[in-house]
């Protein structure tokens, strides 16, 4: 991994400014540094993750065909940034740029699903921090739209099963009704039955 970050650091610093393919270069470290921070926690290795991609993003031209897998990722580092280290910023600008991929997004995209579940994710976040009912309810509404368009064997269905269980289980929390605790219960252990 760090070799690398180490090649294409180089490849980056020779693209000049103005170069067709800096933009895409610069997502690839991205990618490199944020491996490094999901597989060794390296906080450092998140923030030039998050330096390299808003770079992208700044030169990419409109109607780029990759701009809305950019947008989407950064939200994720954003979010992943929220997480480890609370600033309500980094949630703030999470929700951001998820929802700006989703308005570039068609129904037919092959990702709509993730996309859906990682805003609903992030609103999970941001009400754990502002306990604002309203992000709750939006948490619910995009973790059950990304769930009706995650086909049954999708990878990470599990995973949207738990989120949405999990902001049931919120819900219930706050409001105290039984529906939503049965709805918790309900996902949680689907996700669980297909949890290998």
């Amino acid at each position: 991994l760090e070799k690398a970050i180490e090649c294409q650091t180089r490849a980056l610093a020779l693209t000049p400014d103005g170069h067709l393919l800096l933009p895409d270069r610069l997502v690839n470290l991205a990618a490199f540094y944020d491996q490094k921070f999901q597989r060794l926690g390296d906080l450092d290795g998140l923030e030039k993750a998050i330096k390299c991609q808003s770079r992208a993003l700044i030169l990419s031209r409109d109607g780029h065909p990759k701009l809305l897998d950019w947008l989407s990722d950064l939200a994720v580092f954003y979010k992943d940034r929220f997480e480890r280290l609370g600033e309500l910023n980094d949630v703030e600008k999470a929700i951001e740029y998820q929802s700006c991929a989703l308005a570039l997004t068609s129904e037919d995209y092959p990702y709509l699903s993730i996309m859906l579940a990682n805003l609903g994710a992030a609103h999970s976040n941001r009400f754990k921090r502002l306990d604002n009912l309203d992000d709750l309810e939006k948490a619910i509404e995009c973790q059950s739209c990304g769930l009706a368009l995650a086909p049954d064997g999708h990878p990470r269905l599990p995973a949207i099963l738990f989120s949405v269980g999990g902001s049931y289980s919120d819900r219930f929390e706050r409001l105290r009704e039984l529906a939503d605790i049965e709805q918790a219960i309900a996902y949680r252990s689907r996700a669980l039955a297909l949890t290998p």
